[in-house]
C-alpha cells in the first residue's frame, strides 16, 4: 500500500492571522497620514477664503467711503469691534452677500471696527497662523498691540 500526502495541502488555502494585522496596521498608518495631510489643505483653503473674503469687503468699502466721505459704523460704536452683520445695509449697492466664516464657527468669527471717519480694522482668525487685523488706517490698539497684522 502506498500513502502519498499532497504537498502544502492543509492550510495552504488563506493567510496566517499575523500576516493580516500587517497588512491592517499598514493600510491604517497611511490612511492616517493620507487624512492627516487633507485636513492641512483644507485649513490652508480656509484660510485663503478668508483673505479673498476680506478683499472683498474691503473693496466695497472703498467704494462705500467715495460715496460718502466716511466708513460706515460698527455695530457697536467707533472703536469696538462688532459683527459683520452691521455692514449688510450700507455695502448691499457695493456686494451681494456679506461673508461668513467658510467653517461656520463662531470661533473663526469676522469683527470690524471704525474708528475715526477714515480707518476701519477687521478682527479674523487663520486657522494657520492665529489672530490677525488688517484695515486701512488700524489703531494699534484695537484688539491689541500683540496681534500682527493679517499676511
Amino acid at each position: 500500500m502506498k500513502i502519498s500526502l499532497k504537498y502544502g495541502s492543509i492550510g495552504s488555502g488563506g493567510f496566517t492571522l499575523i500576516e493580516l494585522l500587517v497588512v491592517i496596521s499598514i493600510i491604517s498608518l497611511l490612511s492616517s497620514i493620507v487624512l492627516t495631510s487633507v485636513n492641512s489643505a483644507r485649513a490652508k483653503a480656509r484660510d485663503v477664503r478668508r483673505r479673498a473674503d476680506m478683499k472683498q469687503v474691503q473693496t466695497a468699502l472703498e467704494f462705500y467711503f467715495d460715496a460718502n466721505n466716511t466708513y460706515p459704523p460698527s455695530t457697536c460704536g467707533d472703536g469696538c469691534g462688532g459683527s459683520f452683520s452691521g455692514l449688510t445695509a450700507p455695502l448691499a449697492p457695493y456686494l451681494a452677500q456679506i461673508p461668513t466664516d467658510p467653517k461656520g464657527d463662531a470661533w473663526h468669527a469676522y469683527l470690524y471696527v471704525r474708528g475715526p471717519a477714515d480707518a476701519y480694522g477687521f478682527f479674523l482668525r487663520m486657522e494657520s497662523t492665529g489672530y490677525c487685523k488688517m484695515g486701512v488706517n488700524v489703531n494699534p490698539g484695537w484688539w491689541g498691540v500683540s496681534v500682527p497684522l493679517c499676511p
